[in-house]
């Protein structure tokens, strides 16, 4: 939200006031012109709206025959005119640009994801002994390199990623914890897919790799057999550890009106007064129907021996008057509302750990309703561990019913 509002205080835009019931006319006319509209406001005689400055000078002529001008003019370009006779202003404008410049181009922060036994400070000591340190030119990180260096000396570690975002260097590490070991009581296990995806990376140290980079896998299907080659390159039962990650893919189709509705008390009420008899309701006086839009209140009156016995009780309802308001929602609300919701639903689908790697997010428009349609790409661990039972085989068992009978 921050960041829009900074875009649209650069480009500018301009505070409209249109005094007319029909303003729904005006807003299908502006949108059919290809003007953005939003912040729209209902008033008493219309509705306040905001567009960019670059379409109200646009179609300055046709705001004015329709007699809708300006109520504030807001952004750089607005100011930037009124300090258009100060140089040292503009000077220090254009030194403020190349500093950003400048300082976007680097590093100047290693931010460290995931480790719990090894410490930041340990992690980045080390790497300065590698010349990686801040700040230092984005154009010279060499990832891989860094990876392969921590897989040198930190033995714990069972994966490493590196990626740039924005100005800071971020290193995501798992640390091999004793549980995994233990997972099965150290006995005999595989790894499977948790959910379809198409390899991205793996980390094998225990067991066989039955699957490549680019590979795409069905959920269920075996990724890493627990198995390796003994002496007589025989077959042994291993506990797996790996990791195995993979491109996840995920689509959503929501929804958002345009028009919400909202309730508000009128202060009026009524009083309803009911006998219930054996679960059946009597009204004695009052309308149900008095209201169109309303609240309930109902407070029921038991009596001792009468209730338990003639199971009769008396009921009062007290009815509260709604009045509707219907407010127009503007595109970029609806845009907020329903990524926030799609992220929201994300997060309960994909594994806790995992990396956004790419996201197509389109907003549509019907009559009625704002469509968002997003398809989200996430790197994420598809790995999910399964026992192994290693089953007799037929001569084992003949051997032991044999053992039996004797």
């Amino acid at each position: 939200m921050l960041s829009q509002r900074v875009i649209k205080f650069i480009k500018s835009y301009v505070i409209l006031n249109f005094n007319s019931t029909k303003y729904e006319k005006i807003l299908n006319l502006l949108r059919r012109k290809g003007i953005i509209v939003w912040d729209i406001n209902k008033k008493e005689s219309g509705i306040e709206f905001k567009i960019l400055k670059k379409d109200y000078e646009k179609h300055k002529k046709f705001f004015e025959e329709i007699n809708m001008l300006p109520l504030k003019k807001v952004g750089i370009a607005y100011k930037l005119r009124k300090l258009s006779v100060r140089i040292g202003f503009i000077i220090g404008i254009v030194i403020i640009f190349i500093y950003v410049a400048i300082y976007s181009s680097f590093a100047w922060e290693i931010k460290i994801i995931g480790n719990e036994k090894i410490t930041q400070s340990d992690i980045i000591s080390s790497l300065k002994l590698s010349n990686v340190k801040t700040p230092m030119s984005l154009s010279k990180i060499n990832k891989r390199e860094i990876e392969n260096y921590l897989y040198s000396q930190f033995n714990e570690f069972k994966f490493v990623e590196t990626y740039i975002e924005g100005v800071k260097l971020v290193i995501f590490v798992k640390e091999r914890k004793e549980v995994e070991y233990e997972k099965f009581d150290k006995s005999p296990s595989s790894i499977v897919a948790s959910k379809q995806a198409v390899i991205y990376k793996t980390v094998v140290k225990h067991g066989e790799l039955l699957v490549n980079e680019g590979d795409v896998v069905d959920k269920g299907q075996l990724l890493v057999q627990g198995t390796k080659k003994g002496v007589d390159n025989s077959s042994v039962l291993v506990c797996s550890d790996a990791v195995i990650l993979g491109y996840t893919y995920y689509n959503f189709n929501l929804v958002e009106p345009k028009v919400h509705n909202t309730y508000e008390e009128t202060g009026k009420k009524s009083i309803i007064r009911n006998i219930n008899v054996n679960g059946k309701t009597i009204k004695i006086f009052g309308n149900n129907n008095k209201y169109k839009y309303k609240n309930e209140v109902s407070n029921v009156i038991e009596i001792p021996i009468i209730t338990d016995f003639l199971h009769i009780s008396f009921e009062t309802v007290k009815q509260y008057e709604l009045k509707r308001q219907s407010e127009i929602v503007s595109k970029e609300y609806a845009a907020n509302k329903l990524t926030i919701e799609m992220y929201e639903k994300l997060a309960t689908m994909c594994n806790k750990n995992c990396k956004l790697e790419k996201k197509n997010i389109i907003i549509e428009e019907t009559n009625k309703d704002f469509i968002l349609k997003g398809k989200i790409q996430l790197i994420e661990d598809i790995g999910q561990y399964i026992k192994i039972y290693n089953l007799p085989t037929p001569e084992a068992s003949q051997n032991q019913q044999n053992d039996g009978n004797t």
